[in-house]
C-alpha cells in the first residue's frame, strides 16, 4: 500500500526440519493467488495452454482458471488474519510465554537437542491446516469475490 501497489499473492517456501518425501508438492510456488484473467498469466506463460508448473492452477476449457491456490474471498481477508495471528503472537512472547513445541521427530535430527531440555511430555506441535472458510470466517469478513 505505500508504494500504491496491489497484492496478488502470497507464497511460502516450506522449510521444515522434518522434511519428508510425501510432502513434494508438484509446483514450485505454494499459496495463494488472486482469480484473475490479466494477472495470472504473468506468473507462468504456460498457463495459456495448460497447467502451470510454478503456481497450482489451469485454464478451464471454458474460459478463466481453475485450481487450488486461487483466492475464493477477498485477499484482505488474508491480510486481516496474518495481522492477527502475528499479533497474537507479539502479544505471548512480550507476556512471557516462549514454549518450546517441535513438530514430531523434528529433535531426532536437531544438533542442540542435548542442551534443549524440552520436555517432550507436553507434546509435540501439530500439523494444523486452515482452509479458506476459516480464515474469511476468523475475520468476520464474509463476502465471497
Amino acid at each position: 500500500k505505500l508504494m500504491n501497489k496491489k497484492c496478488v499473492g502470497v507464497f511460502y517456501f516450506d522449510s521444515r526440519y522434518d522434511y519428508d518425501k510425501e510432502d513434494e508438492q508438484n509446483v514450485l510456488l505454494n499459496g495463494l493467488v488472486i482469480n484473475d484473467n490479466d494477472v495470472l498469466p504473468l506468473f507462468d506463460y504456460k498457463l495459456q495452454t495448460g497447467a502451470s508448473d510454478i503456481i497450482a492452477v489451469s485454464p478451464k476449457v471454458s474460459g478463466g482458471f481453475k485450481g487450488s491456490a486461487l483466492i475464493k474471498f477477498p485477499f484482505s481477508n488474508f491480510e486481516e488474519y496474518a495481522k492477527k495471528v502475528s499479533t497474537n503472537a507479539i502479544e505471548e512472547i512480550e507476556s512471557g510465554y516462549i514454549e518450546a513445541k517441535p513438530s514430531q521427530h523434528s529433535c531426532d535430527k536437531c544438533q542442540y537437542y542435548s542442551i534443549c531440555l524440552i520436555d517432550k511430555n507436553k507434546g509435540v506441535r501439530k500439523k494444523e491446516r486452515i482452509n479458506q472458510e476459516d480464515i474469511c470466517n476468523i475475520t468476520k469478513e464474509g463476502k465471497s469475490e
